[in-house]
């Protein structure tokens, strides 16, 4: 047992210690994305605090059946490297305009990695800046439900925690950190966040005298543990920049009204 474990991908969660940890590892069990690949079927695989860089395992253009059908022990893999980041992964996204764009995330941490052109380690790793205090981290409030790459945009970011949602722009990151620019946040403490996706929307046409100025706009739902589901709108204009700024405030009243219980 000991041989085949060693040879084998060691992915991992974090470790649970009190019991407010042991509720979020058993939510991040749920929802840990802990593989990906790009569009020429390369691998990243997290293990721990480390993302291995693997070549594709397969010709994805001529699949055969027994690839398909076979398993690949860690020593088959080609991995071309490894690079570390400072927390232990729950997920990972790349992002669908930018192959080199690795967004990471943990229990109460987020990064973008910028993967080096020989797909073998970071360039560099930019912090997404939560502002919680260390205290709050460990609390239900600033666990990390989501993080997701807002659609049609290359540089643009989504985190979603228990009683708020971050959203960051990679342009203004300065030396490898990067602050929030815009923060939705639930006008009361006692509700939570309960779970979230983006739904992707076409460009549109701005509205303006100059009609050839393409908008993105992208619907974020929200489903409150009250019940209530709430979207909010996450527009960017012809500048590549979200419409609201700053600090935003989510009513929890408004919305549709879902059944919780099950």
């Amino acid at each position: 047992l000991r041989a085949a474990k060693s040879n084998t991908v060691q992915p991992k969660v974090f470790s649970s210690g009190s019991s407010s940890s042991q509720i979020r590892k058993s939510r991040a069990d749920r929802s840990a994305q802990l593989i990906v690949s790009d569009d020429r079927g390369r691998l990243f695989i997290a293990e721990s605090t480390s993302v291995l860089f693997c070549l594709a395992p397969v010709n994805v253009r001529h699949i055969q059946r027994s690839a398909i059908s076979s398993h690949l022990t860690r020593s088959k893999l080609n991995i071309l490297g490894s690079d570390k980041v400072k927390f232990a992964i729950n997920g990972m996204s790349l992002s669908p305009e930018n192959n080199r764009h690795l967004l990471i995330w943990g229990a109460s941490k987020a990064a973008v990695a910028i993967v080096s052109k020989g797909l073998d380690s970071f360039e560099r790793v930019i912090e997404l800046k939560m502002q919680s205090e260390p205290a709050e981290c460990d609390s239900d409030s600033e666990y990390l439900l989501r993080c997701d790459w807002v659609s049609h945009s290359e540089l643009m970011v989504v985190v979603v925690c228990g009683t708020v949602v971050h959203v960051f722009d990679l342009r203004r990151e300065k030396d490898n950190s990067c602050d929030a620019t815009t923060h939705y946040a639930l006008a009361y403490e006692d509700v939570l966040i309960r779970s979230a996706t983006l739904l992707e929307r076409l460009p549109r046409i701005g509205s303006g005298v100059e009609y050839d100025d393409p908008i993105i706009e992208t619907k974020l739902a929200l489903l409150l543990d009250t019940g209530r589901l709430y979207f909010i709108d996450l527009i960017v204009d012809e500048e590549g920049n979200l419409e609201d700024q700053g600090e935003n405030y989510i009513e929890i009243g408004a919305g549709v009204s879902f059944s919780t219980a099950g």
